[in-house]
């Protein structure tokens, strides 16, 4: 998974822009889960917009652009919520959205979540805007498959070192608790714990 901190900044930023670009009064930045529902990991509104807060569970259950986007994997979009059954389309019409657009974010080849910009005004999104909400999903897209590359490469390094650390005491230590002591402090290093035990089984 991306850092914490990184993807918070990533989403944030994209989330914004991609609202503001589109002329949209919200942006969101949802990640899709296998259950069948989505979260809020960005999001964005203009000021005295309501906003559906980050961490926000929203259920895939509308006909909504963001349920056609995680079933097809394309870009969609509504000119109106009115009307529309569903928990998510309720939300959209009680915090004032009257239209949606959404993109698909894939990271690595799968779908990962979509980004979403909605208008509280009447005036619907143009024809267009499919295309340039699809340019932001593609940038989080990529920007994640980095970020992932990066920290799959550092984890690879780390456990690269441990194991030649792990080696030099196999080969130097004359003790066996020596290379113990070794082995149960990088193991602990790797996974970031704040203490580690090896233990020994004895056969009774």
């Amino acid at each position: 998974e991306v850092g914490e901190r990184e993807s918070e900044r990533l989403f944030s930023a994209v989330t914004e822009e991609a609202g503001r670009l589109l002329e949209a009064q919200t942006a969101t930045t949802i990640r899709f889960s296998e259950d069948g529902s989505a979260t809020v990991v960005g999001t964005w509104s203009a000021p005295g917009i309501e906003e559906i807060p980050s961490s926000t569970v929203v259920p895939l259950d509308s006909d909504t652009p963001l349920v056609r986007v995680s079933r097809t994997g394309r870009a969609a979009r509504i000119d109106s919520y009115e009307g529309l059954p569903g928990e998510l389309a309720e939300r959209m019409r009680r915090t004032g959205r009257r239209s949606g657009i959404a993109a698909p974010i894939f990271v690595s080849g799968r779908l990962w979540g979509a980004v979403h910009a909605g208008r509280t005004s009447d005036e619907p999104f143009p024809e267009r805007a499919e295309e340039r909400i699809g340019q932001f999903g593609e940038i989080v897209g990529i920007a994640l498959a980095n970020a992932e590359a990066r920290e799959a490469l550092a984890g690879f390094v780390a456990e690269q070192a441990a194991l030649s650390r792990v080696a030099v005491a196999v080969a130097t230590a004359e003790r066996p608790d020596v290379v113990f002591d070794v082995v149960t402090e990088e193991v602990a290093r790797l996974l970031g714990a704040d203490a580690a035990n090896l233990v020994r089984f004895d056969p009774r």
